[in-house]
């Protein structure tokens, strides 16, 4: 495979990954008007479950977009070295990636095992 072309399919990968996680904000920003809502009225919106099951969902489809992007990360430090170019910045990026995988992957399980889904403690705040 030449590098154009998996140049091009890693943008198209990274694209479809951008628009799941604007979706993921949209999620997230359904929950905080939630919680903002309930810490008014008194009163929520969603209810207890179906605020805990979006919260969850969410926090899944933060991992996995995480770990999309950690494999785009990668294909671009193989392109990079297909290319002989410097491929410093791209191992940096690599890291990051790989930092917020386990960042990801610690709060879904905090999320999960708390049993706390409210805004206020900062868990449905999907952050790449």
């Amino acid at each position: 495979m030449n590098t154009k072309k998996e140049e091009v399919d890693v943008l198209n990968i990274q694209i479809i990954a951008t628009v799941i996680y604007i979706l993921s904000l949209f999620i997230s920003y359904i929950l905080t008007y939630n919680d903002r809502y309930k810490t008014i009225t008194n009163v929520s919106l969603l209810g207890k479950k179906k605020t805990r099951n979006l919260s969850v969902f969410n926090r899944v489809v933060v991992f996995i977009i995480t770990i999309v992007f950690l494999y785009i990360n990668y294909k671009n430090l193989e392109i990079a070295k297909k290319k002989k170019q410097n491929v410093k910045p791209f191992k940096l990026q690599l890291f990051a990636s790989e930092l917020t995988v386990i960042a990801s992957l610690i709060v879904l399980y905090t999320v999960i095992s708390s049993g706390e889904y409210s805004i206020t403690i900062g868990a449905e705040n999907p952050g790449l």
